[in-house]
Protein backbone atom coordinates (compact mmCIF):
# COMPACT_ATOMS: atom_id res chain seq x y z
CA UNK A 1 0.00 0.00 0.00
CA UNK A 2 1.61 3.44 -0.96
CA UNK A 3 -0.11 5.62 2.02
CA UNK A 4 0.92 6.11 5.53
CA UNK A 5 -1.05 6.77 8.47
CA UNK A 6 -0.05 10.83 9.17
CA UNK A 7 -1.70 12.57 12.39
CA UNK A 8 -0.31 15.95 11.08
CA UNK A 9 -1.37 16.03 7.25
CA UNK A 10 -3.03 18.29 5.58
CA UNK A 11 -6.56 19.02 6.86
CA UNK A 12 -9.88 18.36 4.78
CA UNK A 13 -12.44 21.07 4.44
CA UNK A 14 -15.48 21.25 1.89
CA UNK A 15 -17.60 24.52 3.69
CA UNK A 16 -17.02 26.04 0.37
CA UNK A 17 -19.09 23.32 -1.27
CA UNK A 18 -22.63 24.09 0.59
CA UNK A 19 -25.16 26.24 0.33
CA UNK A 20 -24.84 29.32 2.19
CA UNK A 21 -28.04 28.87 4.85
CA UNK A 22 -27.97 25.34 4.46
CA UNK A 23 -24.32 25.27 5.54
CA UNK A 24 -24.37 23.75 8.93
CA UNK A 25 -26.35 21.20 6.98
CA UNK A 26 -24.25 19.75 4.83
CA UNK A 27 -22.73 16.47 4.27
CA UNK A 28 -23.94 14.65 7.35
CA UNK A 29 -24.60 10.71 6.95
CA UNK A 30 -25.32 10.46 10.93
CA UNK A 31 -25.21 6.75 11.47
CA UNK A 32 -24.08 5.22 8.58
CA UNK A 33 -22.31 2.03 7.67
CA UNK A 34 -19.99 0.84 5.29
CA UNK A 35 -17.78 -2.10 4.33
CA UNK A 36 -15.41 -2.29 1.56
CA UNK A 37 -13.98 -5.96 0.26
CA UNK A 38 -11.45 -7.20 -1.40
CA UNK A 39 -12.46 -11.42 -2.32
CA UNK A 40 -11.31 -13.69 -4.83
CA UNK A 41 -10.52 -11.07 -7.19
CA UNK A 42 -13.23 -8.56 -6.60
CA UNK A 43 -13.33 -5.20 -5.33
CA UNK A 44 -17.02 -4.62 -3.37
CA UNK A 45 -18.35 -1.72 -1.19
CA UNK A 46 -21.41 -1.62 0.58
CA UNK A 47 -23.02 1.48 1.96
CA UNK A 48 -26.41 2.41 4.27
CA UNK A 49 -26.95 5.50 4.53
CA UNK A 50 -28.93 6.51 7.75
CA UNK A 51 -30.48 10.34 8.00
CA UNK A 52 -33.85 11.87 9.25
CA UNK A 53 -33.72 12.87 5.76
CA UNK A 54 -36.67 11.18 3.88
CA UNK A 55 -36.23 12.48 0.36
CA UNK A 56 -33.16 11.04 -1.88
CA UNK A 57 -31.74 11.37 -5.28
CA UNK A 58 -29.40 9.77 -7.84
CA UNK A 59 -27.49 11.99 -10.40
CA UNK A 60 -24.60 12.06 -13.17
CA UNK A 61 -22.54 14.20 -13.83
CA UNK A 62 -20.78 14.16 -17.54
CA UNK A 63 -17.19 14.81 -17.53
CA UNK A 64 -16.42 17.99 -19.44
CA UNK A 65 -12.56 17.93 -21.02
CA UNK A 66 -10.38 16.52 -18.70
CA UNK A 67 -12.97 15.45 -15.97
CA UNK A 68 -14.13 12.11 -15.24
CA UNK A 69 -18.27 11.06 -15.19
CA UNK A 70 -19.73 11.11 -12.20
CA UNK A 71 -22.47 9.08 -10.04
CA UNK A 72 -23.52 10.69 -7.03
CA UNK A 73 -26.36 9.49 -4.33
CA UNK A 74 -27.62 12.02 -2.02
CA UNK A 75 -30.62 14.27 -1.34
CA UNK A 76 -33.22 15.57 -3.19
CA UNK A 77 -33.79 18.96 -0.93
CA UNK A 78 -30.58 19.86 -1.56
CA UNK A 79 -28.84 18.02 -3.52
CA UNK A 80 -25.78 17.79 -1.36
CA UNK A 81 -23.50 14.97 -2.70
CA UNK A 82 -23.40 12.23 0.22
CA UNK A 83 -21.84 9.34 -1.90
CA UNK A 84 -19.84 8.84 -5.59
CA UNK A 85 -18.36 6.53 -7.70
CA UNK A 86 -16.83 7.85 -10.97
CA UNK A 87 -16.25 6.29 -14.32
CA UNK A 88 -12.80 4.80 -13.33
CA UNK A 89 -13.77 2.76 -10.14
CA UNK A 90 -12.86 5.57 -7.79
CA UNK A 91 -15.84 5.14 -4.58
CA UNK A 92 -16.23 7.66 -1.52
CA UNK A 93 -18.46 8.03 0.91
CA UNK A 94 -18.93 10.61 4.13
CA UNK A 95 -19.63 9.69 7.25
CA UNK A 96 -20.25 12.04 10.56
CA UNK A 97 -17.86 11.51 13.28
CA UNK A 98 -18.09 13.25 17.21
CA UNK A 99 -16.53 17.16 16.64
CA UNK A 100 -12.51 16.83 17.05
CA UNK A 101 -10.57 20.34 16.26
CA UNK A 102 -7.99 19.54 13.42
CA UNK A 103 -5.22 21.16 13.30
CA UNK A 104 -4.05 22.83 10.48
CA UNK A 105 -1.36 23.53 8.31
CA UNK A 106 -0.40 27.62 8.00
CA UNK A 107 -0.67 29.10 4.34
CA UNK A 108 -2.42 25.75 2.42
CA UNK A 109 -4.45 26.72 -0.06
CA UNK A 110 -8.36 26.99 0.65
CA UNK A 111 -10.32 25.31 -1.79
CA UNK A 112 -13.41 27.04 -3.13
CA UNK A 113 -15.84 24.48 -4.04
CA UNK A 114 -17.03 21.30 -3.53
CA UNK A 115 -13.88 19.40 -2.82
CA UNK A 116 -16.19 15.15 -3.29
CA UNK A 117 -16.95 16.68 -7.15
CA UNK A 118 -13.19 17.85 -7.54
CA UNK A 119 -11.81 13.96 -5.98
CA UNK A 120 -14.45 12.43 -8.27
CA UNK A 121 -13.87 14.52 -11.35
CA UNK A 122 -10.07 14.54 -11.35
CA UNK A 123 -8.90 11.35 -9.98
CA UNK A 124 -9.16 7.80 -10.72
CA UNK A 125 -7.44 6.17 -7.58
CA UNK A 126 -7.01 6.31 -3.83
CA UNK A 127 -3.54 7.65 -4.19
CA UNK A 128 -4.50 10.33 -6.77
CA UNK A 129 -7.61 11.11 -4.11
CA UNK A 130 -5.17 11.24 -0.98
CA UNK A 131 -2.29 13.39 -3.06
CA UNK A 132 -5.14 15.55 -4.00
CA UNK A 133 -6.48 16.26 -0.85
CA UNK A 134 -2.81 16.81 0.79
CA UNK A 135 -2.89 20.23 -1.31
CA UNK A 136 -5.50 21.35 0.78
CA UNK A 137 -5.99 23.32 4.24
CA UNK A 138 -9.52 22.00 4.42
CA UNK A 139 -10.85 21.62 8.82
CA UNK A 140 -14.38 20.41 7.48
CA UNK A 141 -13.68 16.63 8.95
CA UNK A 142 -13.77 18.36 12.12
CA UNK A 143 -16.98 16.35 12.41
CA UNK A 144 -16.98 14.41 9.46
CA UNK A 145 -15.16 11.79 7.94
CA UNK A 146 -14.51 10.65 4.17
CA UNK A 147 -13.81 6.60 3.06
CA UNK A 148 -12.02 6.29 -0.57
CA UNK A 149 -11.41 2.96 -2.24
CA UNK A 150 -10.82 2.02 -5.96
CA UNK A 151 -11.14 -0.43 -8.11
CA UNK A 152 -7.62 -1.84 -7.89
CA UNK A 153 -8.54 -2.69 -3.84
CA UNK A 154 -7.23 0.62 -2.15
CA UNK A 155 -9.30 1.83 0.35
CA UNK A 156 -8.26 4.16 3.18
CA UNK A 157 -10.58 6.37 5.55
CA UNK A 158 -9.65 9.99 5.93
CA UNK A 159 -10.13 11.37 9.42
CA UNK A 160 -9.28 14.69 10.64
CA UNK A 161 -5.77 14.49 11.03
CA UNK A 162 -5.29 10.65 10.22
CA UNK A 163 -5.34 8.32 6.76
CA UNK A 164 -6.12 4.59 8.10
CA UNK A 165 -5.51 2.64 4.78
CA UNK A 166 -7.25 -0.90 4.81
CA UNK A 167 -5.14 -3.50 6.18
CA UNK A 168 -6.50 -7.45 5.49
CA UNK A 169 -9.37 -8.24 2.84
CA UNK A 170 -12.07 -5.83 4.49
CA UNK A 171 -12.37 -2.25 5.67
CA UNK A 172 -14.96 -1.04 7.92
CA UNK A 173 -16.59 2.56 8.83
CA UNK A 174 -19.27 3.37 10.54
CA UNK A 175 -19.06 6.94 12.85
CA UNK A 176 -16.29 7.07 15.61
CA UNK A 177 -12.48 7.70 14.70
CA UNK A 178 -10.87 4.38 14.44
CA UNK A 179 -7.88 6.20 15.33
CA UNK A 180 -8.36 6.47 19.01
CA UNK A 181 -10.75 3.47 19.26
CA UNK A 182 -8.27 0.47 16.49
CA UNK A 183 -10.30 -2.15 18.17
CA UNK A 184 -13.76 -1.11 16.47
CA UNK A 185 -15.95 -4.66 17.61
CA UNK A 186 -15.56 -3.29 21.05
CA UNK A 187 -16.15 0.18 20.94
CA UNK A 188 -19.88 -0.07 17.65
CA UNK A 189 -22.29 -2.95 17.83
CA UNK A 190 -22.79 -1.80 13.95
CA UNK A 191 -18.90 -2.35 13.75
CA UNK A 192 -19.27 -5.39 15.43
CA UNK A 193 -22.04 -7.32 13.24
CA UNK A 194 -19.99 -5.98 10.02
CA UNK A 195 -16.74 -7.80 11.01
CA UNK A 196 -18.23 -10.90 12.35
CA UNK A 197 -20.25 -11.46 9.31
CA UNK A 198 -17.42 -10.95 7.27
CA UNK A 199 -14.71 -13.11 8.96
CA UNK A 200 -17.31 -15.88 8.99
CA UNK A 201 -17.54 -15.55 5.07
CA UNK A 202 -14.39 -15.97 2.85
CA UNK A 203 -16.02 -15.66 -0.01
CA UNK A 204 -17.44 -12.22 -0.10
CA UNK A 205 -20.27 -11.19 -2.09
CA UNK A 206 -22.42 -8.85 -3.30
CA UNK A 207 -25.54 -11.37 -1.55
CA UNK A 208 -23.09 -11.61 1.71
CA UNK A 209 -22.85 -8.08 1.49
CA UNK A 210 -26.34 -7.10 1.04
CA UNK A 211 -27.46 -9.31 4.21
CA UNK A 212 -24.80 -7.64 6.22
CA UNK A 213 -26.36 -4.13 5.29
CA UNK A 214 -29.49 -5.73 6.75
CA UNK A 215 -28.33 -6.20 9.68
CA UNK A 216 -26.78 -2.95 10.26
CA UNK A 217 -29.40 -1.13 9.34
CA UNK A 218 -31.24 0.77 11.60
CA UNK A 219 -35.31 2.01 11.66
CA UNK A 220 -37.06 4.80 13.84
CA UNK A 221 -36.14 8.72 13.66
CA UNK A 222 -32.89 7.62 11.96
CA UNK A 223 -32.94 5.27 9.43
CA UNK A 224 -31.60 3.79 6.45
CA UNK A 225 -33.18 5.73 4.07
CA UNK A 226 -31.14 4.17 1.57
CA UNK A 227 -28.40 1.24 0.58
CA UNK A 228 -26.55 0.45 -2.18
CA UNK A 229 -23.64 -2.38 -3.46
CA UNK A 230 -20.94 -1.89 -5.90
CA UNK A 231 -18.91 -4.09 -8.04
CA UNK A 232 -15.87 -1.14 -8.57
CA UNK A 233 -14.39 -3.28 -11.32
CA UNK A 234 -17.45 -4.25 -13.42
CA UNK A 235 -19.43 -0.86 -12.36
CA UNK A 236 -22.65 -2.69 -11.65
CA UNK A 237 -24.59 -0.67 -8.52
CA UNK A 238 -27.11 -2.64 -6.53
CA UNK A 239 -29.74 -0.33 -5.36
CA UNK A 240 -31.82 -0.42 -2.37
CA UNK A 241 -34.24 1.92 -0.68
CA UNK A 242 -35.68 2.60 3.05
CA UNK A 243 -34.41 -0.24 4.35
CA UNK A 244 -35.98 -2.94 1.60
CA UNK A 245 -33.52 -5.47 1.03
CA UNK A 246 -36.20 -7.76 -0.92
CA UNK A 247 -36.22 -4.97 -3.61
CA UNK A 248 -33.28 -4.42 -5.61
CA UNK A 249 -32.78 -1.76 -8.90
CA UNK A 250 -29.99 -2.93 -10.83
CA UNK A 251 -27.68 -0.06 -12.37
CA UNK A 252 -24.77 -0.25 -15.07
CA UNK A 253 -23.10 3.08 -14.66
CA UNK A 254 -21.88 2.49 -17.85
CA UNK A 255 -24.75 2.99 -18.87
CA UNK A 256 -25.93 5.30 -16.65
CA UNK A 257 -22.89 7.60 -17.73
CA UNK A 258 -23.83 7.26 -21.65
CA UNK A 259 -27.02 8.79 -21.10
CA UNK A 260 -25.36 12.19 -19.98
CA UNK A 261 -26.27 14.62 -16.82
CA UNK A 262 -29.84 13.75 -15.59
CA UNK A 263 -31.57 12.86 -11.54
CA UNK A 264 -33.74 10.86 -10.40
CA UNK A 265 -35.85 10.64 -7.17
CA UNK A 266 -34.75 7.27 -5.30
CA UNK A 267 -38.56 6.85 -4.17
CA UNK A 268 -39.51 6.89 -7.92
CA UNK A 269 -37.64 3.89 -8.70
CA UNK A 270 -39.21 1.43 -5.95
CA UNK A 271 -42.78 -0.06 -4.81
CA UNK A 272 -44.46 2.05 -2.55
CA UNK A 273 -43.92 0.54 0.79
CA UNK A 274 -45.81 1.68 3.97
CA UNK A 275 -42.62 2.13 6.16
CA UNK A 276 -41.27 4.60 3.60
CA UNK A 277 -44.26 6.37 3.19
CA UNK A 278 -44.67 7.04 7.09
CA UNK A 279 -41.23 7.89 7.46
CA UNK A 280 -41.67 10.68 4.73
CA UNK A 281 -45.25 12.10 6.26
CA UNK A 282 -43.56 11.96 9.76
CA UNK A 283 -40.47 14.17 8.56
CA UNK A 284 -42.99 16.18 6.77
CA UNK A 285 -45.24 16.97 10.03
CA UNK A 286 -42.05 17.14 12.26
CA UNK A 287 -40.41 19.98 9.96
CA UNK A 288 -43.92 21.64 9.75
CA UNK A 289 -44.40 21.52 13.89
CA UNK A 290 -40.87 22.73 14.14
CA UNK A 291 -41.32 25.83 12.25
CA UNK A 292 -44.52 26.56 14.07
CA UNK A 293 -42.69 26.37 17.49
CA UNK A 294 -39.97 29.16 16.16
CA UNK A 295 -42.06 31.66 14.38
CA UNK A 296 -42.47 34.46 15.85
CA UNK A 297 -46.28 35.19 15.41
CA UNK A 298 -46.22 38.74 16.39
CA UNK A 299 -44.25 38.94 13.29
CA UNK A 300 -45.46 41.63 10.86
CA UNK A 301 -45.44 40.12 7.10
CA UNK A 302 -45.82 43.71 5.54
CA UNK A 303 -42.14 44.13 6.69
CA UNK A 304 -40.97 40.91 4.75
CA UNK A 305 -40.25 43.07 1.63
CA UNK A 306 -37.61 44.85 3.57
CA UNK A 307 -35.53 42.57 3.94
CA UNK A 308 -35.87 41.52 -0.12
CA UNK A 309 -32.78 41.78 -2.65
CA UNK A 310 -29.49 40.50 -3.12
CA UNK A 311 -27.25 40.43 -1.24
CA UNK A 312 -22.98 38.94 -1.47
CA UNK A 313 -21.06 37.56 1.57
CA UNK A 314 -17.94 39.16 2.96
CA UNK A 315 -16.77 36.43 5.02
CA UNK A 316 -15.39 33.74 5.38
CA UNK A 317 -12.35 34.65 2.87
CA UNK A 318 -13.65 31.27 1.46
CA UNK A 319 -17.07 32.07 0.65
CA UNK A 320 -16.52 35.74 -0.31
CA UNK A 321 -18.59 36.74 -3.68
CA UNK A 322 -21.68 34.45 -2.88
CA UNK A 323 -24.43 35.63 -3.71
CA UNK A 324 -27.99 34.56 -2.00
CA UNK A 325 -31.10 36.44 -2.93
CA UNK A 326 -33.97 36.99 -0.71
CA UNK A 327 -37.19 36.77 -2.40
CA UNK A 328 -40.73 37.60 -0.48
CA UNK A 329 -44.62 36.55 -0.86
CA UNK A 330 -47.02 37.77 1.12
CA UNK A 331 -46.89 35.12 3.94
CA UNK A 332 -43.49 33.96 3.72
CA UNK A 333 -39.59 34.89 3.41
CA UNK A 334 -37.41 32.75 1.40
CA UNK A 335 -33.94 32.43 0.04
CA UNK A 336 -32.62 31.45 -3.30
CA UNK A 337 -29.00 29.94 -3.03
CA UNK A 338 -28.56 28.92 -6.93
CA UNK A 339 -29.38 25.33 -6.19
CA UNK A 340 -32.48 25.19 -7.24
CA UNK A 341 -33.86 25.19 -3.98
CA UNK A 342 -36.04 27.93 -1.86
CA UNK A 343 -35.79 27.85 1.94
CA UNK A 344 -38.32 29.85 4.08
CA UNK A 345 -36.87 31.62 6.86
CA UNK A 346 -39.09 31.38 9.61
CA UNK A 347 -39.15 34.66 11.59
CA UNK A 348 -38.39 34.01 15.18
CA UNK A 349 -37.91 38.32 15.93
CA UNK A 350 -38.43 41.44 13.75
CA UNK A 351 -34.83 40.85 12.59
CA UNK A 352 -33.97 37.25 13.26
CA UNK A 353 -34.83 34.11 11.23
CA UNK A 354 -34.14 30.68 11.26
CA UNK A 355 -33.63 28.30 8.31
CA UNK A 356 -34.73 24.50 8.66
CA UNK A 357 -34.81 21.39 6.95
CA UNK A 358 -35.85 17.88 7.24
CA UNK A 359 -33.19 16.97 9.73
CA UNK A 360 -34.81 19.35 12.06
CA UNK A 361 -31.27 21.52 12.55
CA UNK A 362 -31.33 25.06 12.00
CA UNK A 363 -29.44 27.88 10.51
CA UNK A 364 -29.72 31.68 11.83
CA UNK A 365 -30.20 34.43 10.37
CA UNK A 366 -29.91 37.94 11.94
CA UNK A 367 -30.41 40.86 9.09
CA UNK A 368 -29.00 44.18 9.85
CA UNK A 369 -30.15 47.57 9.61
CA UNK A 370 -28.47 51.42 9.39
CA UNK A 371 -29.55 54.22 12.13
CA UNK A 372 -32.46 54.55 9.53
CA UNK A 373 -33.74 51.29 9.39
CA UNK A 374 -32.72 50.47 6.15
CA UNK A 375 -31.88 46.67 5.81
CA UNK A 376 -28.04 46.30 5.05
CA UNK A 377 -27.10 42.65 5.35
CA UNK A 378 -26.98 39.58 7.37
CA UNK A 379 -25.22 37.40 9.88
CA UNK A 380 -25.70 33.78 9.77
CA UNK A 381 -24.66 31.69 12.23
CA UNK A 382 -24.40 28.13 11.29
CA UNK A 383 -22.68 25.38 13.17
CA UNK A 384 -19.20 26.00 10.94
CA UNK A 385 -19.12 29.36 12.27
CA UNK A 386 -20.41 33.05 11.23
CA UNK A 387 -20.78 34.05 7.84
CA UNK A 388 -21.67 37.72 6.85
CA UNK A 389 -23.52 39.14 3.62
CA UNK A 390 -24.09 42.72 2.98
CA UNK A 391 -26.99 43.59 0.86
CA UNK A 392 -26.64 44.77 -2.59
CA UNK A 393 -27.83 48.47 -3.35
Amino acid sequence: MPFHVSLNWKTLFVTAAVPLLALALHVRARACTAVFVVSGGAVLVGNNEDASMPLTKMWVVSGEPGKYNRFYLGYANDQTIQGGINERGLWFDSFSAEPKPVVSTPGATVFDGDMHDKIMAECATVEEAVELLHRYNLPFLADNMLMLGDRTGASVIVEGNAILPRRGSYQIITNFRQSEHPEGSNFDARYKIAETMLKADPHVSVESIRKILAAVHQEGQTSTVYSYICDLQSLKLYLYHFHNFENVVILDLHQEFAKGSHTQNLRELFPTTFAAEQFVSQSVAALEAMKAEHRYLPFDPKTYADFVGRYTVQSPPSMAGREVIVIAAPDRLRAELKDGVLRELIPESTVKFSVWEPDQRGTYVTFLRDPSGIVTGFVADTASGLISATKMK
